[in-house]
């Protein structure tokens, strides 16, 4: 499985592309807070994110506590 993690996204759109891609080719997403945008569902509809049920997703209250819960090895980083 892919993992895609967006560190801090401000840009609600763009945090919506990827999640569409996410959805599109069963990735998992991981969030790391603070987000520039709430999940709440009524906004994420906003953001043109209509499969949010379909999404895989789990939300990170920081960096330390996405390292704690995800061991291994990762290969790309991009920015």
């Amino acid at each position: 499985m892919i993992n895609i993690v967006l560190f801090e996204p401000e840009i609600p759109q763009n945090a919506g592309n990827i999640m569409r891609t996410c959805v599109g080719i069963g990735a998992k997403l991981h969030l790391i807070k603070p987000l520039g945008f709430s999940l709440d569902e009524s906004k994420i509809k906003r953001y043109s994110v209509n499969h949010l049920d379909k999404l895989n997703y789990q939300v990170y209250e920081n960096y330390d506590e996405f390292m704690r819960e995800n061991k291994g090895i990762f290969l790309y980083f991009l920015s």
